[in-house]
């Protein structure tokens, strides 16, 4: 492990009960919202635990981020993977959107059905504004999918934190990742897949300085 990487246990936890009583809505409710096009075109939302929730509007570095990241890990991909962007992953009662997915199989393979969480080998958050809520909120809900490898390209601190060991449970709430790494600067970060080892990407390869 590189000298200024920083191995983690996780100790996330679910946010305090504020008393509030928000409507949730199963996937399949919310799949029948967007099929009547209920939401605006020109607003892009996520179902996370039930909760319909909007996603701000792309600035950079994000968009430059999504756009490299996706190219640089599309680029190291055996065959069997591909990689999707901002394209949803259905999970038991959430429905995310995450910048970068590494899912299993061929693209033909999802003509009728999008991916669920069994099917997705990794996913990858663009962090910026967002930095909270892909901790708090899309940690334990990638968790609780068994997606065994979650990313978060930190644009703020240009750094990029691993997740692995995924703890499920009852509770989607309950579940979170084992294993946090934290990687700067030019340390090599391992690229896995299902537990194989792919390719070594350097943070600095993976969040580049401006020229």
């Amino acid at each position: 492990m590189p000298a200024s990487a920083k191995l983690e246990t996780s100790t996330s936890s679910a946010p305090p009960d504020d008393g509030s009583r928000a409507v949730r809505f199963t996937v399949e409710q919310y799949q029948r919202m967007i099929d009547a096009g209920v939401f605006d075109s020109d607003r892009r939302v996520e179902l996370l635990r039930g909760r319909i929730v909007r996603m701000p509007a792309m600035q950079n570095p994000h968009w430059f981020l999504l756009h490299h990241v996706e190219k640089l890990i599309n680029g190291l991909l055996p065959s069997g993977y591909f990689t999707s962007e901002q394209a949803p992953i259905v999970f038991d009662d959430s429905e995310p959107e995450p910048d970068v997915g590494v899912i299993r199989g061929l693209l033909t393979d999802y003509r009728e059905s999008k991916p669920r969480a069994s099917d997705a080998a990794m996913l990858i958050e663009i962090a910026s504004r967002s930095l909270l809520s892909d901790r708090r909120d899309k940690g334990p809900i990638y968790a609780s999918g068994s997606v065994p490898e979650y990313w978060i390209v930190n644009a703020i601190d240009r750094s990029v934190e691993v997740y692995r060991d995924p703890k499920a449970s009852v509770s989607a709430i309950a579940a979170d990742y084992q294993q946090r790494t934290t990687y700067r600067d030019s340390d090599p970060i391992p690229f896995q897949l299902d537990g194989k080892d792919i390719a070594t990407i350097r943070c600095d390869e993976l969040i580049p300085l401006a020229d």
